[in-house]
């Protein structure tokens, strides 16, 4: 499943204007915050994705460009993704979920392969999402109780 929270013409839109989306980027990761918060699971799922897929724009973009930006841009990727992750556990979308986290996984390894001078100062693929991977246990914010994921 190749799935997009972000439409064609609003992926156009900001590929048009893609250096200066991160305020867009910030605010969309603070709304699904405040969804999340109140327990608008599927609305912080959209305002994540779009988080997500905007900064999988920039790191396809720009990461091999500037080491220091690759890494911003890689940072905020793995922000997103592990939000849309919790977000999509909590949905009780567990293989939406995991094919996110195997997305980004993949996206690390080409990163790395891709930027060698960058390489070392990325995460590990195995270590960054392992850890997304293996937390299997979130609180459901309807009651406070939890569940196993796995």
């Amino acid at each position: 499943m190749d799935y997009q929270f972000l439409c064609h013409r609003h992926k156009v839109q900001l590929s048009e204007h893609l250096e200066a989306a991160g305020p867009i980027w910030s605010s969309w990761m603070r709304q699904g915050k405040a969804s999340l918060a109140e327990g608008e699971l599927a609305q912080a799922v959209q305002y994540f994705g779009c988080a997500f897929d905007l900064a999988l724009m920039k790191v396809e973009r720009f990461t091999g460009h500037a080491e220091h930006d690759g890494k911003r841009h890689i940072d905020r990727l793995l922000e997103a993704v592990s939000a849309l992750a919790k977000g999509l556990a909590m949905s009780g979308h567990l293989a939406l979920r995991r094919e996110y986290l195997g997305k980004v996984c993949a996206v690390l390894q080409r990163e790395q392969q891709r930027t060698p001078l960058l390489a070392d100062r990325l995460p590990q693929p195995d270590d960054a999402i392992g850890l997304m991977f293996n937390a299997g246990w979130v609180t459901t914010p309807a009651a406070d109780t939890r569940q196993h994921l796995n």
